[in-house]
């Protein structure tokens, strides 16, 4: 008769699988901490870690992104309005000061855009490759 995964009957379980998906505890401090061996995480990090959690955690980081990027354009927008405004009103100065908030704006996406591309090339492309990741240490940051 099969064994019983212990990271699954562990109460930290949630704690745990979290751990696993973002990369952010070695799994040796992540078994100590909980009492658990390597090779329990690994075998339960490969059989069982839900597609949900993976799911959840990529739509959460997707979703922070995206709600900074929208406060970024955003400023941006309002950027510029007020440099056209400093423009009609004849105010120079301000509308320079406007536009250099417009290209520090532009130049923070532009960093954002390269970074994302970046990412995309480095992450895993399937979930078995995103499994062997996690074998093989797992440190899932590809910053």
């Amino acid at each position: 008769m099969a064994r019983a995964c212990t990271v699954c009957t562990s109460p930290s379980r949630s704690e745990i699988d979290a751990a696993i998906v973002e990369g952010r505890v070695p799994k040796s401090g992540l078994a100590r901490k909980h009492g658990l061996s390597v090779d329990a995480l690994e075998r339960h990090a490969k059989s069982h870690l839900p597609i949900a959690l993976l799911k959840a955690a990529d739509a959460e980081e997707a979703t922070s992104a995206g709600n900074l990027l929208e406060r970024v354009r955003a400023a941006e927008v309002h950027a510029r309005s007020l440099a056209r405004q400093a423009q009609e009103e004849g105010d120079l100065r301000a509308a320079v000061a406007g536009l250099k908030v417009v290209l520090d704006a532009l130049a923070l996406l532009d960093r954002v855009a390269e970074r994302l591309a970046e990412k995309r090339e480095t992450e895993p492309r399937t979930l078995a490759e995103f499994f062997a990741r996690i074998a093989d240490g797992g440190n899932l940051d590809v910053s």
